[in-house]
């Protein structure tokens, strides 16, 4: 659940606090916790050290920094756009891979993007990832293989 946090308040100044996002967890949980009448030490939890007022207003901070960071996602969007639409190739396969992101959820929507180096799928890949992340779409990117493979890269 702190991970839930953590990636909602991704582009906020508060993106590494741990602390934060601990108390917005427990902060949850116990709110589901005290609708059956039991609260966080009942389980053994440690207790929240913010108030709820504190939460509420590190959570609306993080939002407003999150909404001028998609101001500025808006426009390195719109630059990598207009650079994939120059490419007919990348367009067709961006154009692909997004109907079928906008279509039917039960199918998982995998997909698997190969080509020879130096052919722009590392560009397109960031371009899907942005326009995804721009429209609220949850995304998961993996490879199987060499250097985007590695965990810490």
């Amino acid at each position: 659940m702190i991970d839930d946090f953590k990636y909602r308040h991704r582009y906020s100044n508060c993106r590494n606090d741990f602390e934060l996002f601990t108390q917005l967890a427990l902060n949850r949980i116990e709110s589901i916790l005290l609708q059956h009448n039991v609260c966080l030490t009942h389980f053994g939890l440690p207790s929240l050290t913010m108030t709820e007022d504190d939460l509420r207003l590190l959570t609306l901070v993080s939002e407003m920094e999150e909404e001028i960071a998609l101001v500025d996602k808006d426009e390195e969007l719109a630059v990598i756009t207009d650079k994939v639409k120059a490419n007919p190739e990348q367009l067709a396969a961006f154009n692909t891979i997004m109907s079928a992101v906008h279509g039917s959820r039960d199918r998982g929507n995998v997909f698997y993007l190969k080509g020879r180096g130096g052919c722009g799928k590392t560009f397109l890949l960031n371009t899907i990832i942005l326009t995804c992340e721009m429209e609220g779409i949850l995304i998961q990117v993996s490879a199987f293989t060499g250097v985007a493979a590695r965990p810490d890269y």
